[in-house]
């Protein structure tokens, strides 16, 4: 028995994670049906395809996934956990909703954890207890009970927060990729595997066609990469443009994508019927960048100077062989945090602040997710000691989390 758990640690380790995920969201902090926007999205019906006279005309995932995983909790779990005659549909579709949600969390740890075995060294506990300290932090950093890409209904977690979890799974599944095969060309994705690939732009289509909110983490994530492609071009000619398009023409077809999915919802119904009010620009940025850090803990603060210290020392260091794969991540991973606030920056000027805000808090903080894995690889490799105080230093966060609190929603 030890010796089957130890050769199948990882996968234990997933489990674990995807059952603690169910009892958050089916236990503790489960997707009850109350609002008007809930029971409108619970029966809508709409194609699998971007719809240009739609009141949301590229929303696919979210208004195709919600009243879905809706009609898996009435038909096949109410039935079961109802006690009497009349079917508990309300609970049933707050499981399903929960399991469904849990499933997307896990992959989302399973691919942080993945990355983690590829940057580390100690590939037995140092990329499980720097996986078990980044899912502490997401649970940590806010104030008012709430937790990292925490929202406040069902319609807005299929909305904004699934979408933005696939986004960032696209990104960390590139950053494996990457990490993994030491090259940054669009190759990375090329399979024998037809299967596979179809699945991979099954999925690239699912993250476009979810919310320009969300989706402009990952677009612009791969414009980083076809930018940093641009810049290694050394001699403008026909060879180099040719091997420029053979690097990039999957990322160029991404952001090409998403900028048509973009010009889409900006001609949507939803769109036209925002009030278009006087807006000063600085004034509510500033006011939208005050809102969104007003809402992080003073000590969650403190780490995020620590991370940006952190990033400054690998900086520094840049040229040193050890630190080159970090420095190039972090980079990217800033530029990202550019382009979606200056995003949702413009977005604020035509939907309003909340728009801006909500962007500030989710799509920059996931970036820091990305940064905050290749600092702790780093220092975990580096400086092995800190191997010593990893158990510790998890025992003690966990009591800073929102389930040591009162947890009041």
């Amino acid at each position: 028995m030890k010796s089957l758990i130890k050769k199948h640690f990882s996968v234990v380790f997933i489990i674990s994670i995807f059952l603690f995920f169910v009892g958050f969201n089916c236990i503790i902090h489960p997707m009850y049906i109350y609002s008007v926007d809930d029971w409108t999205y619970i029966g809508l019906k709409r194609t699998a395809l971007p719809q240009i006279d739609a009141w949301n005309p590229i929303k696919v995932l979210p208004e195709i996934m919600m009243p879905f995983f809706a009609r898996i909790g009435v038909c096949f779990i109410s039935p079961i956990i109802s006690s009497s005659e009349i079917p508990d549909y309300i609970n049933g579709m707050a499981i399903s909703y929960g399991l469904i949600y849990s499933l997307i969390w896990t992959i989302y740890f399973g691919f942080i954890y993945k990355m983690l075995k590829i940057l580390m060294a100690d590939k037995n506990g140092g990329p499980i207890f720097a996986t078990l300290a980044i899912l502490i932090a997401h649970f940590a950093v806010f104030n008012n009970n709430t937790y990292l890409f925490w929202t406040w209904s069902a319609t807005s977690v299929f909305n904004y927060t699934i979408p933005l979890l696939l986004n960032g799974i696209m990104i960390l599944i590139t950053e494996c990729n990457i990490n993994k095969k030491k090259q940054e060309d669009c190759s990375i994705f090329i399979s024998q595997n037809y299967y596979k690939m179809g699945f991979l732009m099954l999925f690239a289509y699912l993250c476009i066609f979810s919310n320009i909110v969300d989706s402009i983490v990952s677009a612009s994530y791969f414009g980083v990469l076809i930018l940093f492609r641009l810049l290694a071009i050394k001699k403008l000619d026909k060879k180099e443009t040719m091997s420029f398009f053979k690097d990039t023409y999957l990322y160029i077809a991404y952001v090409v994508t998403w900028f048509i999915s973009a010009i889409m919802e900006l001609g949507g119904a939803r769109a036209d019927s925002l009030e278009k009010k006087e807006y000063d620009i600085i004034e509510n940025t500033l006011q939208g960048f005050m809102s969104a850090f007003s809402q992080i803990r003073i000590r969650a603060l403190f780490v995020i100077l620590l991370l940006f210290i952190a990033v400054f020392w690998v900086i520094i260091n840049r040229k040193k062989e050890q630190y080159i794969q970090a420095f190039r991540g972090i980079i990217k991973m800033v530029m990202v945090i550019v382009i979606t606030v200056l995003f949702y920056v413009l977005l604020g000027t035509q939907a309003g602040k909340g728009y801006m805000v909500t962007g500030i808090l989710s799509g920059s903080m996931f970036p820091l997710v990305i940064i905050a894995i290749y600092i702790l690889s780093l220092l975990l490799n580096r400086v092995k000691i800190m191997a010593i105080f990893m158990p510790l230093i998890i025992f003690i966060s966990s009591f800073s989390t929102v389930f040591y609190n009162e947890y009041d929603d």
